[in-house]
């Protein structure tokens, strides 16, 4: 299996997950909406607690963890699938923090609130999850800013690069890149082929393709071997007559 095959398969897999979150998520918020209309369930505990609202913030404390524990897998499966943007990682385990912030704030406004009314500090609530929210929406920022040049080239840098013409083929997972240090699709090294050059048929010098005369003793080059051509793409030796790169495929204008 290549690596394009690879990352499909894990595309396929972070879906599923995606899929089975989602459902989950819903099965959850809709066994809350049921268990706080269940008859008895207004009965007040504590002054103004009621034994519906412990149940649903026992829910939200589950769907809480649950979201805590879907990012950080979705990041790692995230990071599998783009090698070249590391940042996605912590990108995406900070988003889900902040997911979890915004629910538990809605889900312990009925507890809390009551409270902090008696003592006129309603205000404090709000307060103190903007505070606790501030964090993880710096990161967020900052991690969007830093790094808007590789989201950029993600979407659109082999688009630029394969219209410039400024691409090579991958050695590790076959796919056409940008020409860098790096392939923008595995993550391995790219490795430049050497160009082999030719040789004058009557002293032994090598020469570079497309040389008509021997730079060594001035012998005319052979035809067949002065019209070997350059693959623009693979830097490969194309045969005369090749209108296709043999080692990577590209189309020899």
């Amino acid at each position: 299996m290549n690596k394009k095959e690879v990352n499909r398969v894990e595309v396929l897999n972070l879906m599923r997950r995606l899929v089975g979150f989602f459902i989950t998520l819903i099965i959850l918020i809709i066994i809350k909406a049921i268990v706080v209309k269940l008859p008895s369930m207004d009965a007040t505990v504590f002054e103004h607690i009621s034994i519906a609202g412990i149940a649903s913030a026992i829910i939200s404390i589950i769907i809480i963890g649950m979201v805590l524990v879907f990012g950080q897998d979705i990041a790692v499966r995230t990071a599998r699938i783009l090698p070249a943007y590391p940042e996605a990682t912590q990108l995406l385990n900070t988003l889900f923090i902040l997911i979890a912030i915004i629910i538990a704030y809605s889900a312990f406004d009925g507890l809390l609130v009551p409270f902090l009314a008696k003592i006129e500090l309603t205000w404090l609530y709000p307060v103190l999850f903007l505070l606790i929210a501030i964090l993880p929406v710096y990161r967020i920022t900052a991690l969007l800013f830093t790094s808007s040049g590789k989201i950029a080239d993600l979407f659109m840098g082999e688009r630029q690069a394969a219209a410039a013409g400024d691409t090579v083929v991958c050695s590790s997972c076959g796919n056409r890149v940008p020409d860098a240090k790096f392939c923008s699709h595995c993550g391995k090294e790219l490795v430049r082929q050497e160009v082999s050059p030719i040789t004058c048929r009557q002293c032994g010098a090598k020469l570079n393709p497309g040389t008509k005369f021997c730079v060594n003793c001035g012998a005319a080059v052979a035809p067949e071997d002065a019209a070997l051509r350059i693959c623009p793409a693979c830097n490969s030796s194309v045969e005369p007559g090749d209108e296709f790169c043999s080692n990577c495929g590209t189309r020899i204008s």
